[in-house]
């Protein structure tokens, strides 16, 4: 592997598909440099954010996506009935907190979206980071079904 993708992937202490990821460098920096992005800078705090990459990773069944963000949703402090509401397509309790989940239904099934209700509870700067979330989730997902993932691994099967 490059040691600029090994240098990264130590620095950040990322997760397993990084690994998987780091074998082709071309795309792995600017996908490396976007989940960055999206962790440090998205303009939503942690609670918020798990609740938009749980609810994405519900609604795409995707398994490892939900493994790995099941723990930091109750790192966020997230109740585990809150988890089973959001990945199961349940609204929570705090209106704004619905607001994102309709929202990310509505992206994400593609469905009509009138960005009314959102920009009374969020910003537009906010709405951008839901849309790269959804789009690199999808990405991420796509990814390690087509390439049969599995939690904790980061090398290729032989």
């Amino acid at each position: 592997m490059h040691p600029t993708v090994l240098a990264k992937i130590e620095k950040a202490g990322v997760a397993d598909f990084f690994h998987i990821l780091g074998n082709n460098p071309h795309i792995f920096h600017p996908l490396f440099d976007m989940a960055m992005t999206l962790w440090r800078n998205s303009h939503f705090d942690m609670r918020q954010r798990e609740i938009i990459i749980l609810r994405i990773a519900s609604i795409r069944d995707s398994k490892y996506e939900l493994y790995h963000h099941n723990t930091l949703a109750w790192t966020a402090g997230i109740s585990q009935k809150d988890v089973e509401k959001i990945t199961s397509g349940d609204l929570l309790e705090e209106e704004s907190d619905n607001v994102l989940l309709k929202t990310i239904d509505a992206l994400v099934e593609n469905k009509e979206f009138d960005n009314t209700e959102f920009l009374e509870h969020f910003n537009v700067d906010q709405l951008s980071y839901v849309t790269a979330y959804i789009g690199f989730y999808i990405w991420l997902d796509t990814y390690t079904k087509a390439l049969d993932l599995e939690i904790g691994q980061k090398e290729w099967k032989k």
